[in-house]
């Protein structure tokens, strides 16, 4: 009984080198990085530039962080090498 569940839990297991890409192919969290730092670099010169930010800029931040977390196991495997 506990193999059948041990199997059931490897085949669950789920791979996110082999999620296709459309974007970028590799170079996707990479991109995402780079958006991320971009979209912060803007709601701070928003934030000096007028004293304010609006909340579809600060959560522009928060859907772009969400995207990043999703590429935390890339960064592992990346940070192996």
């Amino acid at each position: 009984m506990l193999g059948i569940i041990k199997q059931r839990k490897e085949k669950m297991k789920f791979d996110f080198n082999k999620i296709p890409n459309f974007f970028l192919g590799k170079y996707y969290s990479i991109f995402l990085l780079c958006v991320l730092i971009s979209v912060i670099c803007f709601v701070m010169y928003v934030w000096f530039e007028r004293g304010y930010v609006t909340i579809d800029q600060g959560l522009s931040i928060l859907v772009v962080f969400m995207l990043n977390l999703s590429q935390i196991p890339y960064w592992k495997e990346y940070f192996k090498k």
